[in-house]
């Protein structure tokens, strides 16, 4: 179903069984759906059917207003998307994968305008089970705008990955991307870089995860936002060992290539850590924190600020450097006979900056906290308030 007049075509293959592969290619065309069902009849009610290890595959490649979905049940299948080429505008991507077992994979591609800007695709993945790998890349060639990636991997959901590549070049603008991961030891990444503007990346990890790792990275890019929360509205003093990690702005410290970058942690629990870098121009930085033995530092990245290794590994000093920058980090330890307090390094470089640190102890907590803030430059101002007693709302 391929060519400049190919308008309004339908495909659609419906599976059952193990290990089937399915194809549909509509290249080059307008109006386009494609539709694959492996492992139950889509004209009768869904029911669970122990199918596994199935393909599907969809190329709409150079299309317009296109829509590619792939439903898939149980564990162990494979669904991969390609919407990418010069004319690959409105199209839009829906898989669903499980429930099952688990160890399913979806990858989508959208973008690739070498010459004119790709806008307005939008891709969606839901997964469901354990060990899911889930990738959508908005940024095959730097020119993709008002794109929309979503990502949710819930019910029954442990030790998932997730990774969301929009957007890099002047051209990048307007995207959106969106990870919501349920259950324990999942990884999250969004990637928006090199001069993108306008962008807003979100990362949601919990209830009652443990182990979870979020890490955003918006590299040279100006007037964008990024937010990781975790383990919220859990059992006060429950999961643990979570990290969040955002890094905004450019590899080189003052050297003034990003702006107006918004960064925004929450985590409830135990033992999770927070990390922080933000260079440029008039950042704002808001970190919360509710339990105890948590700690809001920096990321250990390598000669380059910015350009983390795939594990999240904690650093010194949460960092903010250049002109204007605003950091607010608020810490409350639980009530209780904890003797496990929170700790804060912040390091601010650079003219006009203003750090905040408040730090609060519950009523019978025992532990002690630790406020670190260094700024170097002129005209900066810092403030930490500790406060030991009944939580103070």
């Amino acid at each position: 179903q391929n060519g400049p007049n190919s308008k309004a075509n339908i495909g659609e293959i419906t599976q059952k069984g193990d290990n089937n592969t399915a194809t549909t290619t509509q290249n080059g065309t307008q109006s386009g759906v494609a539709l694959i069902y492996q492992g139950f009849d889509p004209n009768v009610p869904v029911v669970d059917m122990a199918v596994t290890s199935n393909t599907a595959t969809v190329d709409q490649s150079g299309s317009t207003a296109n829509e590619a979905y792939i439903r898939q049940f149980s564990d162990g299948n494979t669904a991969f998307v390609r919407q990418i080429g010069a004319n690959s505008t409105t199209n839009l991507t829906r898989i669903d994968q499980g429930p099952g077992g688990g160890g399913n994979t979806a990858t989508v591609l959208q973008g690739d305008g070498p010459t004119s800007t790709i806008t307005s695709n939008t891709a969606l993945i839901g997964q469901y089970g354990t060990n899911g790998f889930a990738t959508i890349d908005h940024d095959i060639n730097d020119r993709a705008t008002s794109n929309v990636a979503s990502i949710t991997q819930t019910t029954g959901s442990v030790s998932n990955t997730a990774t969301i590549t929009q957007s890099s070049g002047a051209n990048a603008q307007f995207n959106v991307a969106t990870i919501q991961q349920a259950g324990s030891n999942g990884y999250a990444s969004v990637f928006e870089d090199r001069g993108s503007s306008y962008n807003q990346s979100s990362i949601q990890q919990g209830v009652g995860s443990s182990g979870d790792k979020a890490y955003v990275r918006h590299n040279g890019s100006f007037t964008a936002t990024a937010s990781i929360s975790q383990n919220l509205t859990a059992t006060p003093g429950g999961s643990s060992n979570n990290v969040a990690s955002i890094a905004q702005g450019s590899s080189v410290i003052a050297s003034g290539d990003a702006f107006s970058m918004t960064a925004v942690i929450s985590q409830e629990g135990k033992d999770n850590s927070a990390l922080l870098s933000q260079v440029g121009t008039g950042h704002k930085a808001t970190i919360t924190q509710t339990g105890n033995n948590n700690v809001v530092t920096g990321p250990l990245l390598d000669t380059d600020l910015l350009f983390a290794p795939t594990d999240i590994a904690v650093g010194n000093y949460a960092e903010q450097g250049g002109t204007g920058q605003v950091l607010t980090v608020n810490q409350t330890s639980l009530d209780g006979a904890s003797l496990l307090g929170n700790s804060v390094s912040v390091s601010q470089l650079g003219t006009s900056n203003t750090g905040t640190v408040n730090q609060t102890i519950g009523a019978g907590a025992m532990g002690n906290n630790v406020g670190m803030l260094s700024q170097n430059g002129i005209g900066n101002s810092g403030t930490i308030t500790q406060f030991n007693g009944a939580i103070v709302p």
